[in-house]
């Protein structure tokens, strides 16, 4: 893996900037050849390599968590080390409601190189959420929780006709499989199937996710505080231009932020690094950018998505849109 890679990576995104909403499955080799300056087959090879490599472990589609009328919450845990970060991480997946899960090794604002686990769970009621919250107390060996933070869904601007949640439960049990084979499943035409499924992708109402082993593209995720406002085009621009090979993130994850950064606008970049010398040396030289007050560096280590209170739901909106012919919920 290289920074080529990172490229191909960034451009599976529409505008090539990362959002917490995941890839458009429409994007084709072509496109993203042409913005990257390599043929269409190079692209082809590069991505059939993640995928005998391991790098690319697969895809997950999934429906908008609003489509189901709760909250997205994010609960940041210390971990003592990587170790105990792996085993929390299975636990936590037992917990009915959490989403995913992910380890990250950075700083915070409380202490300097810390590992965390960092988890999203639906907010569907107080109730639910106070048991969670006692549960992941009581798993975590350091006591530090932080949150649960109200974390913000992609926005949507469609609500799925119960045509449209037949379609997302077939591509949510096979997001990798042919238009032709979800169509020949819910029993309309490829036309309507790919009609469907470009309102339901526009309309961000149905999400699809890479699941990438980051551990073989050696990089760092740096959340960038700026000064005001006013320095966030300008740094934009600068990292644009010092770092060409980068995967600019339009929704970082800056984690717990303390009082005295919670109100300084930030950006996100994901740049290649491969020796904690290097992540070093990225930082101080985007320290050194004018408008730039302060960089936080992460290394993202093992994630895992947990379908199960989706799919339960979705289970649930399929089955009566089989029994109704209007507009879904």
């Amino acid at each position: 893996m290289d920074p080529v890679d990172l490229d191909i990576f960034r451009w599976m995104f529409p505008g090539g900037v990362w959002t917490p909403w995941g890839i458009d499955p429409r994007i084709t080799n072509a496109e993203i050849a042409r913005h990257i300056g390599l043929s269409r087959k190079a692209v082809w090879e590069r991505v059939r390599g993640w995928k005998s490599s391991g790098f690319l472990e697969g895809y997950i589609a999934s429906p908008n968590i609003s489509l189901f009328g709760v909250d997205l919450l994010r609960v940041e845990i210390h971990v003592a080390d990587a170790v105990e970060g792996s085993a929390l991480l299975d636990e936590v997946g037992l917990i009915d409601g959490v989403l995913d899960a992910g380890l990250a090794f950075g700083d915070s604002t409380t202490s300097r190189d810390v590992e965390i686990l960092g988890l999203t769970m639906v907010g569907d009621s107080p109730i639910e959420v106070d048991r969670r919250m006692r549960v992941l107390r009581r798993l975590s060996s350091t006591g530090m929780v932080n949150g649960p933070f109200r974390d913000e869904a992609p926005p949507r601007t469609m609500t799925p006709t119960p045509l449209d949640w037949r379609i997302i439960g077939a591509i949510v049990a096979d997001p990798e499989a042919p238009l032709s084979r979800i169509a020949r499943s819910v029993g309309v035409s490829l036309k309507t199937t790919d009609r469907r499924r470009s309102a339901l992708l526009d309309g961000r109402a149905l999400l699809y996710f890479p699941q990438l082993a980051w551990r073989m593209l050696p990089s760092v995720d740096l959340t960038v505080f700026c000064r005001g406002p006013g320095d966030v085009p300008r740094v934009r621009s600068a990292l644009e231009l010092r770092f060409p090979h980068q995967t600019p993130l339009e929704a970082p994850g800056a984690g717990y932020l303390g009082p005295e950064f919670a109100a300084s606008p930030f950006i996100g970049v994901r740049l290649p690094a491969d020796s904690p010398g290097q992540i070093q040396d990225l930082v101080v030289k985007v320290s050194k950018i004018p408008g730039v007050r302060l960089v936080r560096p992460q290394i993202n280590g093992l994630f895992r998505a947990f379908p199960r209170w989706v799919e339960e739901r979705l289970a649930e909106r399929v089955a009566a849109s089989r029994t109704r012919r209007g507009p879904g919920p």
